[in-house]
């Protein structure tokens, strides 16, 4: 931030990327169940726009800087906008446009499914009849752990119950679009403000926005997780309040420009600087603060998981940024840097093996965050020599947060897949996938591609990401980040490989469940996750724009 001309912007754009969505959410809440998908579409539009005219405005100009109210820091509060909140904002409105899309079809389905089992005859089949046309129906599932049952009656029963699993999630469908165009909103003000108070207020509304998106689903394991989600967030958001107001108290000041000039090494300051850190990890779910993760994340509807996974978590991992390379004392970051690293390597591990020991996809993806949240905290050892300014410094800068970038848009295509998965078979079981592969080749195909750029395998964002940091491991001399990435890739191959293993292997027709109902999904909840997983997969080949414009701004460039 301080190491460019900032430019003061007359503009609106910044404000209206934080406006528009915001005034959505008030309308769409107010107009009712039906004007929900017709409001946000609409701010999907607008904030396309803005944050496009504001990705111009960075690119042609340098860093912009916008005084809210008309009133400049520190009196008044400023939005600012470099490479590094460029590629954020667009991060956000690239992922929630798919996910927009997807949700209007994943809605709509549920609503249909929901009639069709209220109403539909369970038709009088033997089981005989059955297994002979298993190959033909694509909503049986094959598995050896079931006694065979009396097929009508099975289906009757399923029936039942899928009216019972639906019902609550149909009837509070329409309040998602009020509460995602709330969780734009406050993502966007996060990534444009300068001052540490107003991202406390802003981290608070996102996490009343994820709590409430959490419980949509209205069952007993969603309320549950919501809850803890709330508990959590609300005791990280304490501790990182805490250490605002010593920050406070010796400074005088919690605008980003101001610390960073004025802050000093001492006592009062490590206290807060720990206790700021602390909340800002437990929010980002990084090792050993990780726990409330996987069963939230798995409990949630698939356009909430996909939502909370790919931007939530960046939001707080943005702020660590922000903080760390442009505020905190220098002479500190290189031993928070190696205590980040270590934690990011731990995480790696640990998440890798969990990961693997999953026997139900949605928690396995879910336990993938964490290793992949660890690579991201790679970035702070081998970027942390901030007094020489190393050419290695920006190389794992730039691969650090081009990991964040492509994580976003290959674990959002991941979860919208593993959410066609369990539409359509009622289970997200891996040994139920078993022969499902030449069925759904579409929904696999999307896991296997995202699947390419968690790996990290060429040519996705994922590959290019991991060997910025691994050349910065080399020319930094810092060996051991570059082992851990190498192990961390072969974990990665072993865990998203288990979700293959059974896809392509022959059905075992011992017995016959009948999971769901035969409703074909719409072909848009199909092509949007493939599509946003092939944008991870050539990421890696049109990164120089947004290499480049992470150089715009950041700590690592000298005027």
């Amino acid at each position: 931030m301080h190491n460019d001309i900032i430019i003061t912007s007359q503009s609106p754009w910044m404000a209206l990327a934080i406006m528009i969505p915001l005034l959505a959410a008030v309308l769409s809440f107010i107009g009712g169940r039906r004007t929900g998908p017709l409001f946000t579409l609409a701010a999907m539009v607008g904030v396309l726009v803005s944050v496009s005219w504001i990705a111009v405005q960075v690119w042609t100009q340098g860093p912009q800087s916008e005084a809210v109210g008309g009133w400049a820091a520190p009196l008044g509060r400023e939005l600012y906008a470099d490479g590094l909140s460029v590629l954020m904002l667009l991060m956000t409105a690239i992922v929630g446009s798919f996910i927009t899309g997807y949700a209007l079809q994943y809605f709509a389905h549920c609503e249909a499914s929901l009639t069709s089992l209220s109403f539909r005859e369970p038709s009088d089949v033997s089981k005989e009849q059955a297994i002979e046309a298993v190959p033909s129906l694509p909503h049986a599932v094959l598995s050896s752990e079931h006694s065979i049952v009396p097929v009508q009656e099975e289906k009757q029963h399923i029936e039942r119950e899928g009216i019972q699993k639906n019902h609550k999630l149909v009837h509070n469908s329409h309040l998602f679009w009020p509460l995602w165009l709330l969780l734009w909103s406050g993502l966007n003000a996060l990534f444009l403000s300068s001052d540490l108070f107003n991202l406390y207020i802003i981290l608070t509304l996102i996490i009343l926005a994820a709590v409430s998106l959490i419980s949509l689903k209205g069952r007993a394991i969603a309320l549950q997780a919501s809850m803890r989600y709330l508990l959590v967030a609300l005791f990280a958001t304490s501790i990182y309040l805490l250490g605002l107001a010593l920050l406070y108290g010796a400074v005088g000041t919690l605008d980003i420009k101001s610390l960073a000039l004025e802050l000093e090494a001492n006592p009062t300051t490590l206290i807060a600087i720990v206790l700021i850190v602390i909340g800002l990890l437990i929010k980002t779910a990084l090792f050993p603060f990780h726990f409330w993760l996987p069963a939230t994340y798995a409990a949630a509807s698939a356009p909430v998981s996909a939502l909370l996974s790919a931007l939530v978590l960046k939001g707080t991992f943005y702020i660590l940024l922000r903080l760390g390379f442009e505020v905190f004392p220098i002479e500190w970051f290189p031993t928070l840097g190696q205590l980040l690293g270590l934690l990011g390597a731990i995480a790696i591990l640990w998440g890798s093996w969990q990961a693997w020991q999953q026997e139900h996809l949605n928690r396995l993806i879910a336990y993938s965050i964490i290793a992949q949240v660890g690579y991201f905290f790679l970035l702070f050892p081998l970027a942390s020599n901030m007094i020489d300014a190393p050419p290695w410094g920006l190389m794992a800068w730039k691969g650090g947060i081009l990991l964040a970038l492509s994580h976003a848009l290959a674990i959002s295509a991941m979860f919208m897949a593993s959410g066609n998965l369990l539409l359509r078979l009622g289970t997200d079981r891996l040994d139920h996938l078993r022969g499902l592969g030449q069925r759904y080749p579409i929904t696999f195909l999307t896991l296997a591609i995202a699947g390419m750029s968690i790996i990290g395998l060429p040519p996705s964002g994922g590959f290019l990401g991991n060997w910025l940091l691994l050349n910065a491991a080399y020319e930094s001399g810092q060996w051991w980040w570059a082992g851990i990435i190498v192990i961390g890739i072969f974990l990665a191959i072993a865990y998203i490989g288990k979700i293959f293993t059974p896809v392509f292997d022959k059905p075992i027709a011992q017995s016959v469940v009948f999971e769901k109902t035969p409703v074909l999904l719409p072909l848009s909840m199909t092509w949007l996750p493939l599509l946003l997983a092939f944008i991870a997969l050539v990421l890696g080949l049109v990164a120089t724009s947004p290499l480049t414009l992470l150089e715009i701004g950041s700590p690592f460039i000298e005027i």
